[in-house]
């Protein structure tokens, strides 16, 4: 299964690893951001709305046929672009992650970049 999203309206994006890091499009580029552990990406588009990618083994960005193509699978043969890796955790930190996404107060009023 693969899911891509080519969508020129996303303005802000963030990954949320495993332990507590983050990276966000203001922290810097997709490539710069750690490969692995990867535990969910937020899309965060003009209109206010969010996509939450979860739960797979790859998650890709490629800016180099479209800025703003984002997709996630469990086949790394439908990736393009740079990807990170995903990483099973316990379901306990798990939950700490999302709740952490969920409530992330950016999302409310990201800090987006012109």
């Amino acid at each position: 299964m693969s899911s891509a999203r080519r969508d020129p309206t996303v303005v802000y994006w963030k990954i949320y690893y495993g332990g507590g890091t983050e990276w966000s499009s203001n922290t810097g580029v997709w490539a710069a951001a750690p490969d692995s552990d990867v535990q969910m990406v937020v899309l965060w588009r003009a209109d206010g709305m969010r996509r939450m990618m979860r739960g797979t083994h790859y998650y890709w960005h490629d800016s180099e046929a479209a800025p703003n193509a984002f997709g996630l699978t469990d086949n790394p043969v439908w990736c393009a672009g740079h990807v990170k890796t995903g990483k099973r955790l316990g379901d306990g930190d798990w939950l700490v992650t999302l709740l952490r996404a969920m409530t992330d107060m950016q999302f409310l009023n990201p800090p987006i970049n012109p």
